[in-house]
């Protein structure tokens, strides 16, 4: 699966889930942006932990 989202790259990498390839996106509105590809049997623990520290857009973790 893609990551392109630099701050979950980083959460990965400090979990120990190495991408399996980086390339940059071939998306026009991400040109210039890196991706990184990892095997989802290896991100469920860092993908739910990235889910947990997550900011909510809605601005409910300001209380």
């Amino acid at each position: 699966m893609p990551i392109d989202t630099l701050p979950q790259i980083l959460m990965y990498a400090k979990s120990g889930c190495q991408p399996v390839h980086i390339c940059e996106s071939e998306r026009p509105d991400k040109k210039g942006k890196i991706v990184c590809w990892y095997l989802k049997s290896e991100t469920q623990y860092a993908y739910r932990k990235w889910k947990e520290s997550k900011p909510n857009k809605g601005g409910d973790n300001l209380k």
